[in-house]
């Protein structure tokens, strides 16, 4: 009994530690196996996208008698389902890397090849707008900063970076080997992940102690729910965001607008992220291509129509406030992720963020209910009483 009122009384704080602990142990195994983390981490997402179809079958299949009989029960078994899931998500994207591929590659080697020109546009428009800056503000020399070197620099450092991952797949023996067995590793795991989840959530449940099983099931039922929806959410608007980018950037007229569209609106996995870098490198091209506001002007239309319509109808829909974080907390968030953890914390944080929330929220409620709390409310009570009886 002692033990049951101890985890009843401090619930909060020992959920909160243990979600810290498993997170510990989870960034430790990432760390020590650094070669898997790639395919695992995309396993784990299509297992999450996949997983609500598999459901929904499932769901029938109890529904309908005659489905579980013959051959029919067969092939709607789990494993069965898993695999022909996985098989039909992973020809939808070779088909679609076959039809698009040769267009991306097309207009990537065009781009590296205008990027000197584009770059050295950017640093004149830099140079003019930092005169403009200093002739109408009076910008003191302490605190001048380069607009033009520091853009330039970080989209040099993006864009080499972008630019060394296609040759080095294809640089020596080792990376095509790991590239191959990238691709063959992601379906594999996620069809294991699909199949197995079950049994995967069954062993968890019963790694916990039974005094504590009903809390932490509650608690798990969030905490999937919060990580499920950002993840399907956001991988569905970053596909369409693409779409809409390319599309649209496409109807302006803007050379490489696939290019420019796919970067921004796969880069978004990351809020706000890829929109940003597709607006700056958008208004560059323009810059350069048209030598008019009218084009730049366009760009912009173009992000902030695609992007408003996200924000208010889509974002609402599919995420809605399940995660919770105000935008300005979520971009110091990302800011914080990408310096200490790179671009794999960056995707990561905001689910993260979202589920600790949960925590905290909770060891709040606690505080609020807590002696802490309420003796200082007494007291404080109690000292305006005295206080009051000394004035009369």
């Amino acid at each position: 009994m002692e033990n049951k009122s101890f985890y009843k009384k401090y619930d909060a704080i020992i959920n909160l530690l243990i979600f810290l602990f498993v997170s510990f142990l989870i960034f430790v195994f990432f760390a020590a196996f650094k070669v898997i983390l790639a395919p695992l981490l995309f396993s784990i997402l299509l297992a999450y996208l996949l997983d609500p179809v598999l459901k929904e079958i499932e769901k029938i299949k109890k529904k309908a008698n005659f489905l579980n009989k013959g051959i029919l029960s067969f092939f709607l078994n789990r494993g069965v389902l898993s695999f022909i899931l996985v098989m039909l998500f992973s020809l939808l994207i070779i088909g679609l890397f076959v039809w698009i591929i040769p267009i991306i590659v097309n207009q990537f080697n065009d781009f590296t090849k205008n990027l000197p020109d584009l770059l050295e546009t950017a640093s004149k428009s830099g140079s003019k707008l930092s005169e403009w800056l200093d002739k109408h503000f009076k910008i003191p020399s302490t605190v001048k900063i380069n607009l033009t070197k520091e853009i330039e620099k970080e989209l040099m450092k993006f864009l080499s970076g972008l630019s060394s991952i296609i040759p080095s797949l294809f640089s020596n023996l080792y990376s095509i080997v790991l590239s191959i067995l990238y691709l063959i590793l992601i379906p594999i795991f996620t069809f294991y992940i699909l199949k197995e989840l079950p049994y995967i959530k069954k062993f968890s449940e019963d790694l916990v102690p039974s005094r504590m099983r009903k809390e932490v099931k509650t608690k798990v039922k969030k905490v999937n729910d919060v990580v499920s929806t950002f993840v399907r959410g956001q991988l569905i608007i970053s596909i369409g965001l693409a779409i809409a980018y390319s599309i649209g950037l496409s109807l302006i007229k803007l050379p490489f607008a696939i290019l420019v569209g796919i970067i921004s609106g796969l880069g978004d996995i990351v809020p706000y992220l890829g929109t940003l870098f597709g607006v700056l490198l958008s208004v560059i091209i323009a810059g350069f291509y048209f030598h008019s506001l009218k084009a730049i002007l366009l760009v912009l239309l173009v992000f902030a129509i695609i992007k408003i319509v996200e924000d208010w109808l889509i974002y609402p829909k599919l995420i809605g406030d399940r995660v919770g974080i105000h935008p300005l907390i979520i971009i110091l968030i990302i800011i914080f992720a990408g310096e200490y953890f790179g671009i794999t914390g960056m995707i990561l944080a905001i689910p993260f963020a979202g589920v600790l929330k949960i925590f905290l929220y909770d060891v709040y409620k606690w505080y609020k209910k807590s002696f802490l709390f309420n003796k200082e409310v007494e007291i404080s009570l109690e000292d305006s009483e005295e206080y009051e009886d000394k004035s009369e």
